[in-house]
């Protein structure tokens, strides 16, 4: 009995189109569906006045598409993050920009995700919330978060060492007046100096933390005008309850309105 040409041919077609079937089921198996990008996030983004701050991010799924809020950012910077995103064939996600796409991808290897297209490459790294919280969502991020800003409380200043342009130093620990520092956790804070219970000084701007013993601080609301937009960097250590912060004006140099060069000032809780 002769063998059927067409039937030989299919026999022969039969191991292919098995392995290319079993090939189509793994890939639909482990094709990306972006779950593992929804949740709260924490980032970093380059501030108006240099180095980087901290943002902090929700990641939640809307049908194929992926929104990215901006949940506390400590720079309006953080908004870059923002905006709608797609989920592309290789498993990132991606948002179209003026310039450039943004495109985050996965890093498990390292557990966090990589961002390119704001200025330089970024890291995401991703924030579990307690487990049994009841607190809304923006709560739980919010505590969370907090733990990583040092700063932010009422701060009232004990003591202070001042070093002068000629090499003298003074120590001041009873203090001629009553000095309060306010942190928010919008980014916002507020320095109050009074003297015999009268406000002698009032000065409020906003702050951003640079690294881990380093932030920066804007003046938008002073009694004279020429110090508004005036942004310094100050370097700051927690020890316990009391916070140190060391400023160093005009890098260091003296000058007729300022003859102090360097100085450390030390705070404890406000009551």
């Amino acid at each position: 009995m002769g063998i059927n040409p067409g039937r030989f041919a299919a026999m022969r077609l039969w191991p292919l189109a098995s392995a290319l079937f079993l090939l189509f089921a793994a890939c639909q198996k482990s094709a990306a569906t972006g779950s593992e990008y929804v949740g709260y996030w924490e980032g970093t983004i380059q501030a108006d006045v240099g180095g980087d701050v901290p943002c902090h991010l929700e990641i939640s799924q809307l049908t194929k598409a992926f929104v990215i809020k901006s949940l506390r950012q400590t720079a309006s910077n953080c908004t870059a993050y923002e905006g709608v995103y797609v989920l592309t064939p290789e498993g990132h996600l991606k948002k179209d920009a003026a310039t450039e796409p943004v495109l985050i991808a996965l890093d498990k290897q390292n557990h966090r995700a990589i961002v390119s297209g704001l200025g330089h490459l970024r890291y995401l790294s991703k924030i579990e919330p307690a487990a049994g919280s009841s607190s809304p969502v923006v709560g739980k991020i919010g505590t969370l978060f907090e733990r990583r800003n040092p700063l932010v409380g009422r701060w009232e200043c004990v003591k202070v060492i001042s070093r002068f342009g000629d090499g003298t130093e003074k120590t001041e620990e009873k203090l001629p007046y009553h000095l309060v520092r306010s942190f928010a956790e919008n980014g916002t804070y507020e320095i109050i100096r009074e003297t015999d219970g009268r406000t002698t000084f009032r000065v409020k701007g906003t702050f951003a933390i640079s690294d881990e013993n380093h932030f920066s601080q804007t003046i938008t609301d002073h009694e004279r005008p020429e110090f508004i937009g005036y942004t310094d960097a100050l370097e700051y250590k927690r020890a316990g309850q009391e916070l140190i912060i060391t400023n160093v004006p005009n890098y260091g140099k003296q000058t007729p309105r300022n003859p102090v060069v360097h100085q450390i000032a030390y705070f404890k809780p406000a009551k």
